[in-house]
Order: C-alpha cells, then structure tokens, then sequence
C-alpha cells in the first residue's frame, strides 16, 4: 500500500555557453544558488541543479467530498488542507480520496 506518492515536475533551464551555471530563477522570477533548495508559495519543494529546476508538491489536495455542504480551506503555514462543514466550520467533512 502506498502511503504518499508525490507529484513531481522538472522546469529546464537555458543552457549556460560556458556552462558556468551559479543559480537557478524559478517560474516567479526569485534567484536560487545552485545546488539549492527551497519551498514554494503553493507547498512544493524544489531544488536548483545545473539544468534544471525540479519540485514535488508537498499537499494532497482533497477532491472526493461532499461540495455543496463542505468547503476546503488551503493551511499554507503547514501544507495542509482542512475540509469542514459550510455552516459548522468546526466539523470536520468526509473526504474519500485526496490526490497530490
């Protein structure tokens, strides 16, 4: 049984002439040093290499659960999702499936 599986992605990057690489820019426009790493705004961890810029998401996102009594509301203190009843937020809702 899998507990966790991670959603991963890979940003290239332009290749350095002299390959020379010293730091990566991610898709906001912040600098990272090579070698790096760091977490996003949105929860995914990333890290800088020569040619590329890779990130796995960190927060399964809830997807299976009732949508007309329920609301979701994204933690990004902790990378976390909390799904609670519209009139009651201090109920917790079922969720049958969580994806990343």
């Amino acid at each position: 049984m899998t507990i966790c599986n991670a959603e991963c992605y890979v940003i290239p990057l332009e290749k350095v002439p002299d390959g020379s690489r010293t730091e990566c820019k991610d898709l906001y426009g912040v600098t990272h040093p090579l070698k790096s790493s760091w977490r996003t705004f949105h929860c995914d961890d990333c890290y800088c290499e020569e040619n590329e810029i890779s990130c796995c998401k960190l927060a399964p996102v809830p997807v299976d659960y009732d949508k007309i009594l329920c609301r979701v509301t994204f933690h990004r203190n902790n990378c976390s999702y909390s799904v609670t009843e519209y009139r009651d937020p201090g109920k917790a809702c079922v969720v049958r499936k969580w994806v990343l």
